[in-house]
């Protein structure tokens, strides 16, 4: 027989020493970081026997729009919402 799927959402969660807040939590506060970056390093192949590759970094920024925690009883997932905007540094960025 399953378990029934439990979930909760959280405004905010610790997680191996930092706190994870979503962005409506400190919204009205003028110094706080709320903000999340990556960068992906992607290749760009136009065909397979493209020997010029070339490698292109691209950066990402976004913010924490919800904190999901699905308990399936015998273990838990934690899924972060997060809206991610592209940055584009400059005119080769795609």
């Amino acid at each position: 027989m399953f378990g029934i799927l439990q979930l909760k959402h959280h405004k905010a969660m610790w997680y191996n020493g930092y706190k994870f807040c979503i962005k409506n939590l400190y919204e009205k506060r003028k110094n706080f970081d709320h903000e999340i970056t990556a960068v992906l390093q992607v290749t760009n192949v136009s065909s397979r026997s493209d020997r010029n590759l070339e490698v292109f970094e691209n950066r990402y920024y976004g913010y924490l729009d919800d904190i999901l925690e699905c308990d399936f009883k015998s273990f838990k997932l934690v899924p972060f919402n997060i809206k991610w905007y592209r940055l584009r540094m400059n005119e080769r960025d795609l």
